[in-house]
């Protein structure tokens, strides 16, 4: 798989000074594996919103377009995020819950 170093979204990013730290997990998706394309379900973000995702395990950083809110569901329980699967493979994640920084 390519490298995009960080996503094609690293540039529209906009550091705000809010961070927040918490638990992740990841959903499947079409986008970010040839193109670049990384995003998020969060709470409390704006959708649009660009936020930077740090994974201190491998020291590697994303940048993922917020799509909405994480859904109600089981799986969801105790994530503070999810990330889309070609992002969480730039990162080198090898679990499927992982403890991430939260920028924007």
């Amino acid at each position: 798989t390519p490298s995009f170093k960080g996503g094609v979204f690293r540039k529209f990013y906009q550091e705000t000074g809010s961070d927040l730290s918490g638990n992740a997990g990841i959903f499947r998706s079409g986008s970010g594996w040839n193109d670049g394309k990384y995003y998020a379900l969060i709470n409390n973000i704006p959708a649009g919103t660009i936020i930077k995702v740090s994974f201190s395990s491998t020291g590697k950083s994303i940048y993922a377009k917020v799509l909405g809110q994480l859904p109600e569901m089981k799986d969801s329980q105790g994530l503070s995020l999810r990330i889309s699967d070609a992002a969480a493979a730039e990162l080198g994640v090898a679990n499927t819950r992982f403890f991430v920084d939260v920028h924007f």
